[in-house]
This record gives structure tokens, C-alpha cells and sequence, in this order.
């Protein structure tokens, strides 16, 4: 963990990171907005701007990606969930890193853990998400960023034809629903809106 933990704070040295910003900001139509219990801004744009912190909505729900409880122990689920709303809950909040490639990584905000398929499932199903603590070399923590206009493909390295999907999209959405990286559909079930905080 130690290692993991050393070799996450170079890669983030390179990586834009997010700071508190003072004063006070236009909050009127979501242009920017400061999140006052931890002073991060977002900017109410779509789309990946490069390294960050991010918050990632599932484009058919509008749910956010969350580290169950924000644990930290390897193997907790990653499911999508309602946003914290005033409050900041850094299990909703991820770091993409850039790990060169074409590929990145990304980190949970309040654990450090990485947002990781499942190993060893056979080709063609879906993997579940967890956040791991498993090297950033590791296929099944790293991803390839594709852009549709505003929304994002987040593409498995471990499973070349899977994408981050979340489970039963033709069900009833709902909270503590689990993310996977599932096989590519091209539909927008398979899209996520990103919202950038610095």
C-alpha cells in the first residue's frame, strides 16, 4: 500500500489538483459553483478537460459514481448514487491522472484507491468496479478516454471490448445500483457526463 500510495503522489505532481478557492463566485445557472465544505469550484462543463478531479454522472441517470460508503478497503463496490448536494463527500470526487499511453488512472478523492475492473472475468461479461489498491500498471485500473461531444467513454484496458456501464440499464434506475465495465453496447447507457472541480 505504501508503494501504491508513493507512486499515486508523483503521478499526481504532474496532474492538474484541486485547490480551495476564496471569494465569491456567480452561482446563478450553475456557471461555477464553490462547494463550501471543501472549497473545491466546479465549472459546469461536460466533457474530459484533461488530469483533475472530477465528478463522474452516468449520463442516463444523472447518478454519480461513489465508493460505497468511501470505504477504503480493496474490493469496496462502486456504485452510482444521488449527488451530496451542499455537502462534500469525497468518495464522489475522482482524480484522473494521466499515465501516458493514451490511458489514465482514476482515484478515489478520499481514499486514494483506484477505480478497477475486476480481474480474471472471462471474455465477452461484464466486471464489476471496486476501488483496489493495485499498482497503476495494472490493466484493470486503467482506462482509455473517448469523447462523444459532451459526455465520455470511460474504455477498459483489461477488457479491450467492455466500457463502464452500470448494471441492468434496462431496468428501473436507482441509487447503490453497481458500476461494471460491460461489453460496448454504443448506446448512451454507456456515456458519463464529467464535471471538473478545481
Amino acid at each position: 500500500m505504501q508503494l501504491l500510495q508513493f507512486v499515486i503522489s508523483l503521478l499526481l505532481c504532474s496532474a492538474a489538483t484541486a485547490i480551495p478557492v476564496a471569494g465569491s463566485l456567480n452561482d446563478d445557472y450553475g456557471v461555477t459553483r464553490r462547494d463550501e465544505s471543501s472549497g473545491l469550484v466546479s465549472r459546469e462543463s461536460s466533457g474530459y478537460q484533461g488530469p483533475g478531479v472530477y465528478t463522474l454522472a452516468y449520463h442516463a441517470t444523472n447518478l454519480r459514481a461513489d465508493l460505497y460508503l468511501g470505504g477504503s478497503a480493496p474490493g469496496t463496490p462502486i456504485n452510482q448514487w444521488g449527488s451530496s448536494g451542499p455537502y462534500y463527500n469525497a468518495h464522489q470526487y475522482w482524480q484522473i491522472a494521466d499515465v501516458g499511453q493514451g490511458q489514465v488512472i482514476i482515484i478515489n478523492n478520499g481514499t486514494g484507491t483506484l477505480f478497477s475492473a475486476a480481474s480474471s472475468v472471462p471474455n465477452g461479461q461484464a466486471a464489476n468496479c471496486t476501488g483496489q489498491a493495485y499498482p497503476p500498471w495494472e490493466p484493470e485500473s486503467r482506462w482509455i478516454v473517448e469523447t462523444q461531444g459532451n459526455y465520455v467513454i470511460f474504455k477498459s484496458v483489461a477488457y479491450p471490448n467492455n466500457v463502464m456501464d452500470v448494471l441492468n440499464p434496462e431496468q428501473p434506475y436507482g441509487q447503490n445500483t453497481p458500476v461494471q465495465a460491460a461489453p460496448r453496447s454504443g448506446t448512451k447507457d454507456q456515456q458519463w457526463v464529467l464535471q471538473l472541480h478545481v
